[in-house]
């Protein structure tokens, strides 16, 4: 049974983490997606027009780090979004997306932080394995070991996860 994907979003000194996971990579790609878009506020946008986005890097780690600076830069340079993202193509070196480029509804957005970029620090796509700790119920991630709470142990036929520190 697959484990729905989510995402998290936590301090970390200076920087915003956040911990993406879906049980394929594109949705894992989908959600970091959707966390680098929370971390920058609550995002409202007009309709906009299709383009495509299509990434090719060494690794999955690279090809989640060049997708999420496209998102960015995209958003910093274009005062726009991609909505209704669809990957129609996907390995772990090209990623195709379909999307919408959607012009920002400025005066519909509440900002949180300036995202100035993101990081290779620490980026890893892991691969989880059937039993792995996953999201517990009600959509939070669970932590980590020696952490305050225990990872919660959930069945399922693994998926993949990554945590990316964003510079704020």
């Amino acid at each position: 049974m697959p484990i729905p994907g989510g995402y998290e979003i936590r301090e970390h000194m200076a920087d915003i983490i956040v911990r993406a996971w879906g049980d394929s990579l594109p949705e894992l790609f989908e959600q970091a997606a959707e966390g680098l878009y929370a971390v920058i506020g609550e995002l409202a946008w007009t309709p906009g027009e299709a383009v495509d986005v299509r990434l090719t890097a060494a690794d999955a780690d690279d090809l989640l780090h060049d997708y999420l600076a496209e998102l960015l830069f995209i958003f910093e340079t274009q005062h726009a979004v991609l909505a209704q993202r669809r990957s129609l193509l996907l390995s772990e070196t090209q990623l195709h997306v379909a999307a919408q480029r959607c012009p920002l509804d400025w005066e519909r957005c509440t900002f949180h932080r300036e995202v100035k970029a993101v990081t290779y620090h620490g980026l890893q796509v892991e691969r989880r394995d059937p039993g792995h700790a996953a999201p517990a119920e009600g959509g939070s991630v669970a932590e980590r070991p020696g952490s305050q709470g225990e990872p919660q142990r959930v069945q399922g036929d693994g998926g993949y996860a990554a945590e990316i520190i964003l510079d704020i």
